[in-house]
This record gives C-alpha cells, sequence and structure tokens, in this order.
C-alpha cells in the first residue's frame, strides 16, 4: 500500500450506515467530557472501540520533523514502551517513517507489511514486527505554527485497513484533537529534554499506583478493585519497570515526585 494521497478528503469516501453514524455520533458526544488523561485512555478502550476496534495506541503531542520525533506529552494503553528505547537516536528523540510520511502529506496513513513497499528503514521494520505492532492506522494535527503536533497511532487493528479506516481517522482526529489537548494540560513534559522514553501508565497502572501510595498491600489492592492478587502483583511489578524502581516505596516516591500522583 503506497503513501494515501487523495484528491479529495477520506471522509468524503466513507459511508456509514444508520447505526454505525448514531455509533460515531455518541463516541464524539462521549469524547467531548473528557477532561483528563485516564479519561482519555478509558474512550479509547471503550467507545472507539465500536467505531476502531485496536490492541494498542499511543498518542500525543510532538515536535515532528523530517528525521527526528521529539515527544512532549503521552497517552498511551499496552503499546510497548521498549518501542521508544529501541527507536531513540543519539541526538535525542526518535524516528518514524509512518510519522514522517503523515507529516509530508498530512493524510490518514495506513499501513500492513504485507502490502506497503514503501518503507524501506530496517531498524523501524525490525522494530515494528519485534514488538507485534501487526498494522499501524495514524494520523494527526498540525498547531497553527506548523510545529508542536498532536499525534494518533493506533496498531493491531484486527480488520483489514481501508478507505473506511482512513474516512474514520479523518472524522474523529479533529475531536480527539481537542480532547488531548485537554487531557494532556496537567501532565508534566518528558524530562531530559525529550531524551528521556516517557512513563506510560494505564489506567489500571494507575490505580495500583494510586493505592500503592495510600500503603496497601497486594491482597488489599485486589479485594479493593476486583481483581485477582496474581493480576495485582504483576501490574506492580510493571510498575517497578516503568518507573525504574527496586521496590515499591522507590516506585512510590518516584510517582510523586513526577507529579504521576498526588
Amino acid at each position: 500500500m503506497p503513501p494515501i494521497l487523495r484528491s479529495r478528503p477520506a471522509r468524503e469516501e466513507l459511508r456509514l450506515n444508520r447505526r454505525e453514524q448514531s455509533r460515531l455520533l455518541g463516541s464524539i458526544q462521549s469524547l467531548m467530557a473528557v477532561e483528563r488523561a485516564e479519561q482519555f485512555e478509558a474512550w479509547t478502550t471503550g467507545p472507539l472501540q465500536d467505531l476502531l476496534p485496536h490492541g494498542m495506541m499511543i498518542c500525543g503531542l510532538a515536535e515532528i520533523h523530517p528525521q527526528s520525533i521529539l515527544i512532549q506529552k503521552v497517552i498511551t494503553h499496552d503499546w510497548p514502551l521498549a518501542y521508544f528505547d529501541a527507536l531513540k537516536k543519539p541526538e535525542g528523540g526518535f524516528y518514524s517513517p509512518i510519522m514522517a510520511r503523515w507529516n509530508e502529506d498530512q493524510a490518514p496513513q495506513l499501513y500492513e507489511p504485507e502490502g506497503d513497499r514503501g518503507i524501506t528503514h530496517k531498524l523501524w521494520l525490525d522494530t515494528f514486527h519485534d514488538f507485534g505492532l501487526r498494522n499501524i492506522a495514524a494520523h494527526g494535527v498540525h498547531d497553527v505554527a506548523g510545529s508542536v503536533t498532536s499525534y494518533f497511532n493506533f496498531s493491531s487493528i484486527p480488520l483489514r485497513l481501508s478507505a473506511r479506516t482512513a474516512g474514520l481517522l479523518e472524522l474523529l482526529t479533529p475531536h480527539m484533537h481537542l480532547a488531548l489537548t485537554r487531557a494532556l494540560s496537567d501532565v508534566r513534559p518528558f524530562a531530559g529534554g525529550h531524551h528521556a522514553p516517557p512513563i506510560c501508565l494505564t489506567v489500571r497502572e494507575r490505580d495500583v499506583l494510586h493505592w500503592m501510595v495510600e500503603g496497601k498491600t497486594n491482597w488489599e489492592i485486589a479485594h479493593i478493585s476486583s481483581r485477582s492478587e496474581h493480576t495485582v502483583k504483576h501490574q506492580v511489578e510493571r510498575l517497578l519497570v516503568k518507573l525504574g524502581s527496586s521496590n515499591r516505596a522507590q516506585a512510590v516516591a518516584k510517582a510523586l515526585g513526577l507529579g504521576i500522583v498526588k
């Protein structure tokens, strides 16, 4: 599949039945109530799944240049954090041919490896396959100055990518942009001038972290959140890795210091 370049917007080619139109309207209406990062993530794992089912998502604000992306703030669910480390450039930032392609033609980008031979960047291709991304549907919005950009990447989409996917992205992205801007207003930028990979926590991980700050044990958190103790133990272990901590006390201290929890 070559880069998506159209003489008219993809949304003009989108045909939705009444049920799909109702879902789209309801999804946009629910997005208007989003004010915080965890609400935005919950929206992507909830209402958005009816329109654009996906297994991984990463979105945020960034400076997108032809050969480098400098992330400022991010929201994600199930996107592998090591992806950033693998693609990190010595001078900072990282490179994505998908976002570079979007930056060039400003149209939704649909990538399926078996149908797109236009991307030849070996490191990115190896990283794409190593982390099981499967496919990518991406779009974004430039700010007025054209520097800081909101971007939305979805992967592990179970359906074949098509003009319908591109059309949905064109319809939803302006609304997602407004909600994302609100949701990230209180999120701190990455430390170290964008050189460090983001600390991206899922809604459930934030919930576990909250109870860790309150001094709850794994058993207590499991009882409060109606999860198994094994699941909570796994989420605590993931939190320690993401926060670069060797124990719960260090993780809590770092989370409080970074303003991840209050």
